[in-house]
C-alpha cells in the first residue's frame, strides 16, 4: 500500500483523475508514489529530474522517465505523457490503485486494476475517490471533453 508523498487539493480529498486524449495520457492527484507504483507494475526504472530551464513542456517543472516513456510532472501531482499505450495506462491505474489502498488502509483486489483500465479508454477520463469512513472506492468516467454538468450528474460505481 502506498501513501501520498504530496499534499494538495486532490490528495487531501483522496481523489485522482486520469484522462486519455488521442495518444496522450494525463492526470491529477497522482503524486510520485503513484509513478513509483507504475514503475513496479511495469518492471522498469523511474527517474524524476528537474526540467532544464527553457526545456520544460508548458508548466511541467520536472521530467519523468518511466522506462522508455517520458513525460512531465507539475506541482508534484499533475502528470502528462505524450505517448501512451495500454500498458502505460494500466500501470498508472495500478499505481493509483496502490495509493487508494493506502487511503483506505486495505488491500484492493487485483482485478480492480483491469476494471478501471477498461473504463480508461481513448478520449475518456476516470476519477477515483476513496471514502475511508465507508471503506469505499468510487469510480466515475466520462468523455474527456465532457462539460461540468455531465461530470456532475455522472453516477459513481462503488468498487468496494
Amino acid at each position: 500500500m502506498s501513501v501520498p508523498d504530496h499534499h494538495c487539493w486532490w490528495t487531501n480529498r483522496r481523489t485522482c483523475e486520469l484522462s486519455r486524449r488521442g495518444s496522450d495520457i494525463f492526470g491529477a492527484g497522482l503524486p510520485r508514489s503513484v509513478l513509483a507504483g507504475a514503475a513496479r507494475h511495469l518492471g522498469v526504472a523511474l527517474a524524476i529530474t528537474t526540467a532544464p530551464l527553457g526545456e520544460a513542456e508548458e508548466d511541467d517543472d520536472e521530467v519523468i522517465m518511466l522506462g522508455t516513456w517520458s513525460g512531465g510532472l507539475h506541482d508534484g501531482c499533475f502528470v502528462h505523457f505524450e505517448r501512451c499505450d495500454s500498458s502505460l495506462a494500466e500501470a498508472l491505474v495500478a499505481g493509483a490503485m496502490e495509493l487508494h489502498a493506502g487511503y483506505l488502509g486495505v488491500s484492493l483486489e487485483p482485478d480492480l486494476v483491469r476494471v478501471v483500465s477498461e473504463r480508461l479508454g481513448v478520449d475518456t477520463a476516470v476519477r477515483l475517490r476513496s471514502v475511508p469512513a465507508r471503506g469505499e472506492l468510487l469510480l466515475e468516467s466520462w468523455p474527456v471533453d465532457a462539460g461540468w454538468w455531465t461530470r456532475r450528474i455522472t453516477r459513481a460505481s462503488r468498487l468496494r
